[in-house]
């Protein structure tokens, strides 16, 4: 009996790239505007009535996943440099200038344009100079005169919210090299259960909700990104099998529909 096929086996078939990693992201990406955009449209209210709704595990894999694959697709840039400080370069060059198209358009384009106030005092506010600090990953949502009237007024760009977060997981990748995990894989399981246990163990010891959240919780995305750089040192003995995916979705299904179970173990509380 011929092995199973793994997915390291589909990707060198496929020359190193594969268009299904191109179609999962652009489809979370999609969703993860789309949910941002009922909220700064219709507000919390809405928010929560979505979030809620039958549809709820739907949604609620959106974002861990998004992680989970970002960990497996960064792992590769890892494992091509040739420095840490190579890959570091890489992953500011990656982030930087969108960062600054991002707040370059916003904070002297739209904002003029759309802005409540005068242009004095568009310029002058405290508002649009610290906005500019989002090109460093301090996040800054709000621009002097902008959206005022919205249902959730002053938001700029709600999606900015994870850029912190890439962060930090960058530097957990970052930790994982210097550990050596690139080279002797076994590690990798060891930091993946540490984190399943230490990350939700500090919120208890600070006294933090261990309730399931009413959103993501922030160091759920940490987690997912370093089971999704597991997956990637991995990935010669993981099969792609339709049962096994097929079991996985159920599962998962399962676990997102029960609230004593979603994203459990984890926190109310953001990092």
């Amino acid at each position: 009996m011929a092995a199973p096929e793994t997915i390291d086996t589909r990707i060198s078939s496929t020359g190193g790239r594969t268009s299904g990693f191109d179609y999962l992201r652009s489809s979370l990406s999609i969703a993860v505007i789309v949910f941002h955009g009922v909220i700064t449209s219709y507000g919390e209210v809405a928010e929560d009535q979505v979030w809620n709704g039958w549809w709820h595990p739907f949604l609620a894999v959106v974002l861990p996943a998004f992680f989970a694959l970002s960990g497996f697709l960064v792992s590769t840039s890892l494992i091509r440099s040739k420095t840490i400080f190579e890959f570091v370069t890489l992953r500011v060059v990656r982030m930087m200038p969108a960062l600054f198209g991002e707040v370059l358009i916003s904070a002297l384009l739209l904002g003029p344009l759309l802005t409540a106030f005068t242009i004095q005092e568009y310029f002058s506010s405290r508002q649009f100079y610290v906005y500019w600090l989002n090109i460093i990953g301090e996040i800054h949502f709000q621009l002097p005169g902008l959206f005022l009237d919205n249902p959730d007024p002053g938001r700029v760009n709600l999606q900015l919210w994870t850029i912190p977060l890439e962060l930090k997981c960058y530097f957990v990748v970052t930790c994982i090299y210097l550990v050596g995990a690139t080279r002797k894989r076994a590690r990798m399981l060891w930091i993946l259960a540490a984190a399943l246990i230490l990350l939700p163990l500090e919120d208890m010891a600070i006294g933090h909700d261990m309730a399931p959240a009413d959103t993501v919780p922030a160091k759920v995305l940490i987690e997912s990104f370093i089971a999704g750089v597991t997956m990637f040192f991995y990935r010669d003995k993981i099969p792609l099998t339709f049962p096994l995916f097929l079991l996985s979705a159920v599962l998962s299904f399962i676990c997102l529909s029960t609230p004593a179970t979603t994203y459990m173990p984890a926190c109310r509380s953001p990092i």
